[in-house]
């Protein structure tokens, strides 16, 4: 019990760490957009020359750097992943704040981290897409809107273990909105199966002549360790979330229907009952793979349960 309370105690202080750093980057963010501005409308009676006003813009991204590479590596054991994709991940930050992120590196939405996990910045947005405080739940939906926006074709897109952002987000317990808007940009969603993928292809960024690259990138990796969060399962087992679990979040809810999956993680009663209204059928349909000797009892995502099961 000890252990346990000096576990949730270290978490607590690595959370607020975390918040701490990623409010001073947001302020170093939000000054580099007032920085801007007085460029923008700089006339010679400003009280600042438009050398210091660079000299100040100099300042701030490079503080601003090493704050991004500290933070990512708190969150990923890694100072190599992109500021959208760590931004992403919190979901604090505001709209203004990652359109300053996408201005400066418009790829990197269509970039899955360099880890194993294959995530886009929508597969992270969407993850940390659901949070009891009010301030965050708006810049989470926020943050998912801006990236669909961005890259509308992410919604499609699965990660290392053949997981949509949509999956991502039931499983974190995501709200009704941001259920919606990804469902909403891809509707197959709604009614396909969750399939986990061995490989996983990602769309070359389109060429300059409009047309979409011959090539693709297929994601070949295996989860490594890291921190994990435990859902509830449909069989009252535990299901691993996270970089350590993904490969067991895609045998376990494997063939799973987007309302199988907010059913096993415990996802608010709106959102379950919104996705059976999209797919009615998936309440008769038995979620999860067809499991060897079951004796045709296992879940089979395509067989229907009878009527009086």
């Amino acid at each position: 019990r000890k252990e346990k309370v000096e576990t949730q105690t270290q978490h607590q202080m690595d959370e607020a760490s975390i918040e701490s750093d990623a409010a001073a980057i947001g302020d170093l963010l939000d000054q580099r957009l007032t920085y801007e501005t007085k460029l923008r409308y700089w006339n010679a009676d400003g009280f600042e020359s438009r050398t210091d006003i660079y000299m100040l813009l100099d300042v701030n991204r490079r503080t601003t750097d090493q704050k991004w590479s500290h933070l990512s590596r708190k969150i990923f054991k890694n100072d190599d992943i992109p500021p959208l994709h760590v931004a992403a991940s919190l979901g604090t930050f505001s709209a203004a704040q990652l359109s300053l992120l996408l201005r400066d590196d418009p790829d990197a939405v269509r970039r899955a981290e360099p880890t194993s996990s294959g995530a886009l910045p929508l597969h992270l947005a969407a993850s940390s897409s659901a949070s009891s405080r009010r301030y965050h739940r708006h810049h989470r939906r926020s943050t998912v809107a801006l990236l669909l926006d961005a890259h509308p074709a992410a919604a499609s897109i699965q990660d290392a273990v053949g997981r949509l952002p949509l999956h991502r987000a039931l499983v974190a317990g995501a709200g009704i909105d941001v259920v919606r808007d990804l469902a909403g940009a891809n509707p197959e969603s709604l009614s396909g199966a969750f399939a986990p993928a061995a490989a996983s292809p990602l769309p070359s960024p389109p060429c300059p002549d409009g047309e979409a690259a011959a090539t693709t990138v297929a994601m070949t990796t295996t989860p490594t360790p890291t921190p994990t969060t435990t859902v509830r399962g449909g069989d009252g087992g535990a299901i691993e979330e996270g970089e350590e679990g993904a490969a067991e979040v895609g045998t376990t809810m494997a063939g799973f229907a987007p309302f199988h999956v907010a059913c096993a993680s415990d996802a608010p009663t709106e959102v379950a009952y919104w996705l059976l209204r999209a797919d009615p059928g998936a309440v008769r349909a038995a979620g999860g793979p067809k499991r060897p000797n079951d004796g045709g009892g296992g879940g089979n995502a395509d067989r229907d349960v009878n009527e009086g099961s």
